[in-house]
């Protein structure tokens, strides 16, 4: 390090800060102290220069002096955020001549990197991951993206629980280059936490699911898994309203994405591969406005389905001969001749419902073969077996030299059993998160807000006030004496109703108790009438006409309560 070196005040403020201590105590120091030391320093815009503006897609370009200090002087993860701001700023525009330095340097940074100043710098974290794709694509060496984009994405959370920006392009960078195996390494981890702060849109989660999906379609072993990502896809929210125009041409419904759509094309061709029916169940979260117009532009793959489920193999095979010029356009072609492997499947292990042993020639009688791959029936149900898609064995008889095919009960292997603890642990880890969820939700000021506008409490609702009027609530008048949610047994937030429009207890709470009953009340109306005279006394000589009038609404209410009781016994007695 030169001596102009050790004397900049960036550098000595990054030699000070690297020792103050954990990980979250640096990122504080990073961004209290040299973030805005960093855009102080940026070179300031002038009309003249081609390279003048300080940001790049709302991302802050550093001086050149500070640049090359943060590059060549600066430990990764002590100062990550300037790192990733440093990279971005020096190869905005990467030239051929300078792709190997680029190289070099992204992937020091992403071998050690701290996940907390990355998602402090989101934006710039999504330029960077731009620039590995965009260079790696125009030297036509797109595999040179995976191990930088796959470490950027594990790294973003030590849980690797988050969606990054660099998610979504790993697996589309996997599915150009065929990586399907190497894109498993990041698959395997399920994305349960999405945040706008850390640089991802809504169509990053569409694109890494549906990419994903493809992924295990393209492995031909994952077909459960690919269900699952095209179904979060076709579920995921929508947005739109108030005059955007959806799909359908309708204006003020919701905006269907076209991930969408093309994820709907795809999950009813995997549904009828995986079990053997239509989608016409989605789950409930599914928006129904969404699925509908998903069903216009899948129609044609409708009628595959339709065809699949009623079992006629001529009626398949001629419809499916109809439409492949469409599927091959739409890029499904291969998924589809898979649905017809499927079928002939299923058709070969729907005889196990029925019988335990059968003749191989009257499995072959039942077997069609609709794609005409010349695989014989015997050699079929051979594959099937070693694939674990059936499980029997087949045994030829002596005596007749006949072939049978024997259906076998199916047992959990040690291996099944170290999947199925596998997935009963990540649905504990899912319900645990969701409670997590479900707590802060509950407890959040929107929620309770929008909780008394859907009760009526809100903005024109039986009790008035809005917003505001949260805050003048404390937690005893929420909640109760005792801490329990008083809301949801009657109890108002806001004035109490009362009788013939006057407030007070309702009388609801008051009847069919008897003598029991009769005592509560009187002591409910003692209590009133204790708490009427202390408040009147506490505002002074100033409000005693309206203690006055306090004090006789009380009695008023006194007198109805008790010809209320009186009713009610009288009742009881007849």
């Amino acid at each position: 390090m030169s001596n102009a070196s050790a004397q900049s005040p960036l550098l000595s403020m990054l030699s000070s800060i690297a020792a103050a201590g954990s990980e979250t105590a640096i990122a504080e120091e990073i961004t209290s102290k040299v973030l805005p030391l960093l855009q102080q320093r940026a070179p300031s815009a002038t009309p003249t220069s081609s390279t003048s503006t300080t940001t790049t897609a709302g991302v802050t370009l550093l001086a050149e002096r500070d640049v090359d200090d943060i590059l060549y002087q600066v430990d990764t993860r002590v100062a990550t955020a300037p790192w990733i701001l440093a990279l971005t700023t020096k190869f905005r525009n990467v030239q051929s001549s300078d792709a190997a330095e680029f190289w070099v340097l992204v992937n020091k940074l992403v071998d050690n990197f701290s996940a907390v100043q990355a998602r402090m710098v989101a934006d710039a974290f999504g330029l960077l991951v731009d620039l590995i794709v965009s260079t790696a694509n125009h030297a036509d060496t797109p595999s040179r993206s995976l191990r930088p984009l796959l470490k950027a994405a594990l790294g973003f959370s030590d849980a690797h629980d988050t969606l990054s920006p660099a998610h979504a392009p790993f697996v589309a960078q996997s599915l150009k280059t065929r990586q399907y195996k190497h894109a498993l390494t990041l698959l395997r981890h399920r994305v349960s936490v999405f945040d706008a702060n850390f640089g991802v849109t809504h169509r990053d989660h569409l694109l890494y699911h549906y990419y994903g999906a493809q992924v295990f379609l393209g492995l031909k072993t994952h077909a459960d898994e690919a269900l699952e990502y095209l179904t979060t896809v076709v579920c995921a929210p929508t947005g739109g309203s108030g005059g955007v125009v959806g799909a359908t041409g309708v204006a003020g419904g919701p905006v269907i994405s076209a991930v969408q759509i093309e994820a709907f094309k795809k999950l009813v061709l995997v549904q009828l591969m995986v079990r053997g029916e239509r989608t016409s169940r989605l789950p409930r979260v599914a928006n129904e406005y969404v699925v509908q117009i998903a069903r216009v532009f899948a129609r044609p793959y409708d009628q595959l389905a339709v065809a699949y489920v009623g079992g006629d193999a001529k009626m398949l095979s001629r419809v499916w001969t109809q439409l492949s010029g469409l599927f091959s356009a739409d890029g499904n072609y291969g998924l589809s001749v898979q649905v017809l492997i499927a079928f002939r499947k299923q058709r070969i292990a729907r005889l196990r419902k029925t019988y335990t042993t059968v003749p191989l020639s009257f499995v072959a009688a039942q077997d069609v073969d609709i794609t005409e791959s010349g695989v014989g029936t015997q050699a079929f149900v051979l594959d099937m077996i070693a694939k674990n898609d059936l499980a029997a064995t087949l045994s030829q008889k002596t005596r007749d030299g006949e072939v049978y095919l024997s259906f076998v009960e199916t047992t959990l292997s040690g291996e099944d059993l170290e999947v199925l603890e596998q997935t009963i642990a990540r649905i504990m880890a899912l319900n645990s998160k969701i409670a997590s969820v479900d707590r802060e939700v509950g407890m959040s000021r929107e929620f309770l807000v929008r909780h008394m506008i859907a009760d009526g409490r809100g903005p024109g609702g039986r009790g008035g006030g809005g917003p505001g009027d949260l805050a003048e609530l404390d937690a005893m008048e929420l909640f109760g004496a005792d801490g329990m949610d008083m809301r949801g047994n009657g109890a108002m937030l806001g004035p109490r109703r009362r009788r013939g429009g006057r407030g007070g207890s309702g009388g609801s709470m008051r009847r069919g108790g008897g003598a029991g009953r009769k005592e509560n009340g009187s002591a409910g109306a003692r209590a009133r009438t204790q708490t009427a005279t202390a408040a009147g006394a506490g505002e002074g000589e100033r409000r005693e006409g309206e203690e006055e009038t306090e004090a006789e609404e009380v009695e008023i209410e006194i007198e109805v309560d008790e010809e209320d009781e009186e009713d009610d016994d009288d009742r009881m007695e007849m």
